[in-house]
C-alpha cells in the first residue's frame, strides 16, 4: 500500500518500484488487480458510507463533482446536489469517490476514510488503522466491484 506520495509524483512508477523490490520473495503474478471503478458508483448509493466526494465524467468528457459540505455531513443531503446528481443520471463514468465508511456492527467501531481513484485503480485509506478495519474496507470494495 503506497498511502501518500509528494505532489508531482507518478503513483505507477512508485507502484512499479515497489513491485520489483516485493517480487524477489512474493509471486505477483498469482495476486489478480482488480478495477475499482465500478465500487465508486455503488459504494455511492449504498448507505454503508457517507459521500464526502464524488466526482464524475460525462460522456463528453466534462467533470462534475458533488461535495459536502463537511466531513459528516454527506453530499446528497443538500437537496440541490441530489437533484443534480439525479439529473447527471447513469451514463457517467466514475473518476473518483471520497468516502466516509460508518461503524457497523459487522467490522467497523469507528469511522474511516476512504478515498477510490479510478485514474490508477487504487484504494487510499487514511490515518492509523488495524488490519481488521483494513481488511473490513478492502473487502466492501471487493463487493462493490462485483
Amino acid at each position: 500500500m503506497i498511502q501518500s506520495l509528494p505532489r508531482g509524483e507518478n503513483y505507477d512508477e512508485i507502484r512499479h518500484f515497489f513491485e520489483e523490490q516485493l517480487s524477489s520473495f512474493i509471486e505477483l503474478e498469482h495476486f489478480t488487480r482488480r478495477r475499482i471503478t465500478k465500487a465508486i458508483k455503488k459504494l455511492e448509493s449504498s448507505k454503508e458510507a457517507l459521500n464526502r466526494k464524488i466526482e464524475l465524467a460525462t460522456r463528453t468528457g466534462a467533470i462534475a463533482a458533488y461535495t459536502s459540505k463537511g466531513r459528516d455531513t454527506d453530499a446528497y443531503a443538500d437537496e440541490d446536489l441530489m437533484k443534480s446528481r439525479k439529473a447527471l443520471g447513469e451514463r457517467t463514468t466514475s473518476r473518483a469517490g471520497n468516502f466516509y465508511f460508518q461503524p457497523t456492527n459487522n467490522g467497523l467501531d469507528r469511522v474511516v476514510h476512504v478515498k477510490l481513484y479510478a485514474a490508477d485503480q487504487r484504494v487510499g485509506i487514511f490515518g492509523e488503522c488495524t488490519e481488521s478495519e483494513v481488511q473490513y474496507v478492502l473487502s466492501r470494495v471487493r463487493q462493490h466491484i462485483k
